[in-house]
């Protein structure tokens, strides 16, 4: 527990322990010699090991509490490695970006290689998901800019989708944009999604409220796509106060009966327990089907 013994006695460990296998990953998991952080990054691409051993250390390189540790994590997103390893770095970025790398989530070093995987299309999507891990909201106008040109359907609905996880009043007004653009249905769709994970942020906050507005108002809206409405009142149902909103325009029988069915279905499986009680007696269960009933074929 001596912290100059400890360095003492792991200054040689690379030189006892040349080779990298399972056995060698334990005992680095477990001691974390600092010599050996500088090695980790260059094992990645060795193509003698599998998939498996990479991901593991990536997963090692992220429980080094050297600060550095973060900032090797998240350089990996920008080096052409396995899509897994990607998709591991991303995962340990999202655990400790909000705790011990909260430092890196504002530094310089971030800034670029966000910068960096937003301008090469081939990485977008992996740049547009460490923009939501660490709520770089000073890519909202690089994120709309992508939306509005990207060729690659998935790469806009995935901007779309980080649109919904940075809270910032920014961020509603791109999605804004999205919805009322009416040139794409599947990024519609996802706007209204995005907009539900607005409304289920903090509830006293102004993009949960100007989100629960937006998401109400395509519900009563007659002249919107019932598909919208749909997907809104999914979107509704996902918070407390979209619940409550929903279960009082039944009772009042403002609901578009072509919503009922739908509105009623996620409502009566709410997680809310006193707003699914309430919803059990506005939307009762429909009967059991009788085959019999049935028109002939």
């Amino acid at each position: 527990t001596d912290p100059k013994r400890r360095e003492a006695i792991l200054a040689d460990f690379d030189k006892h322990f040349p080779e990298w296998n399972d056995k060698v990953a334990d005992l680095v998991w477990e001691l974390r010699p600092a010599s050996t952080l500088v090695r980790l990054p260059k094992l990645l691409e060795d193509s003698k090991l599998t998939a498996a051993q990479k991901g593991r250390i990536v997963d090692i390189l992220a429980v080094y509490d050297d600060p550095n540790a973060g900032k090797t994590v998240a350089s990996l997103l920008a080096r052409d490695l396995l899509p897994e390893i990607k998709t591991r770095a991303l995962e340990n970025l999202r655990t400790f970006l909000p705790n011990k790398w909260k430092d890196l989530a504002k530094s310089d070093e971030l800034k670029k290689v966000i910068d960096s995987l937003l301008k090469d299309p081939k990485t977008q999507i992996v740049g547009l998901q460490l923009v939501a891990t660490a709520n770089h909201t000073d890519a909202i106008e690089q994120i709309g800019e992508i939306i509005g040109t990207a060729e690659n359907l998935e790469i806009r609905k995935e901007g779309v989708r980080t649109l919904g996880r940075l809270h910032h009043p920014k961020a509603i007004e791109a999605l804004s944009a999205v919805l009322s653009s009416g040139r794409d249905m599947h990024l519609a769709l996802e706007a209204i999604s995005a907009f539900g994970m607005q409304a289920d942020g903090k509830a006293d906050s102004q993009q949960a409220k100007d989100s629960l507005k937006t998401l109400q108002g395509l519900v009563v809206n007659k002249g919107a796509h019932v598909d919208l409405q749909q997907a809104a009142v999914k979107a509704l149902a996902g918070s407390r106060a979209g619940t409550g909103w929903l279960l009082q325009l039944k009772e009042q029988k403002k609901m578009p009966e072509t919503l009922v069915a739908d509105a009623g279905r996620l409502l009566r499986n709410s997680p809310f327990q006193g707003e699914r009680n309430k919803a059990l007696l506005l939307f009762p269960a429909p009967g059991k089907l009788d085959p019999k009933k049935l028109p002939p074929i």
